[in-house]
């Protein structure tokens, strides 16, 4: 029923947009074959389409990019993500927070679909650009705001794990593990999981000292919240007990 409605429309920005709009309601229905044919079909219209940049053609960049993240296809993601950054940039929404918040969203997902694609440089850039805009946007230094710039910087930290730069992967850790100090909901938790990441980075580096001692600040965290039995609990101990060995054996 609801195809009928949304294809009536004769302009040629409208169809594309109903069709982005039919593939995202596939999505939401599970029906992953027709949302990506639908998805498909705004793709083929929007590259052959002739008309210059518009409001409304970011509109439908900005659509096509989340879309095309929640059909997991990293490599149009990106695409479209960049144009309708650079779209919005000429055709700023009047509301500045509007401007924001859809900055927001594209440099989250460029950032992620950067990584996806092993593009570690794009994907890093991505993601400071994003801690920019959680500043700017963020009227309240609350627990969204300290949460949101820490797991950019865990994700920062993975990406130079990556590129075998331990150093700044290990500063990215206590980055984030400094704004995790800061959020007053599920604080241990972020803690422990933070601890973990940079007691497994310590250990890649072969610093099996400071890998100790990082997993056994991550089992004292852990041991708020996990029960012996947890398997998060069982593996730290093996982890433990196998740095405890190397420390010995230096």
């Amino acid at each position: 029923e609801f195809r009928r409605v949304l294809f009536r429309s004769e302009d040629s920005l409208s169809i594309i947009s109903n069709y982005v709009t039919a593939g995202e309601i596939y999505l939401l229905n599970e029906d992953m074959k027709k949302g990506k044919e639908n998805l498909e079909k705004a793709k083929s219209l929007i590259e052959k389409s002739k008309e210059p940049d518009s409001e409304k053609k970011c509109a439908i960049y900005f659509d096509m990019c989340v879309a095309n993240h929640n059909f997991h296809d990293p490599k149009d993601a990106v695409h479209y993500c960049t144009k309708c950054a650079d779209c919005i940039l000429k055709f700023p929404p009047k509301d500045n927070q509007e401007l924001l918040s859809k900055q927001g969203v594209i440099t989250k997902i460029l950032a992620h679909n950067y990584t996806m694609l092993g593009e570690w440089d794009q994907g890093l850039k991505a993601y400071v650009e994003n801690n920019q805009v959680i500043e700017k946007i963020s009227s309240v230094k609350d627990d969204p705001y300290y949460y949101g710039l820490g797991q950019n910087h865990i994700k920062m930290s993975k990406i130079y794990r990556e590129k075998k730069d331990f150093n700044e992967a290990i500063n990215q850790l206590n980055q984030a593990l400094d704004l995790f100090k800061k959020v007053k909901e599920k604080q241990s938790i972020l803690l422990y999981s933070g601890m973990r990441y940079l007691a497994e980075t310590y250990q890649e580096s072969g610093n099996w000292n400071k890998a100790l001692e990082c997993m056994k600040e991550a089992l004292k965290l852990g041991s708020t919240f996990l029960t012996e039995n947890h398997p998060n609990v069982k593996n730290d101990l093996q982890v433990l007990k196998e740095l405890e060995q190397k420390v010995k054996s230096k």
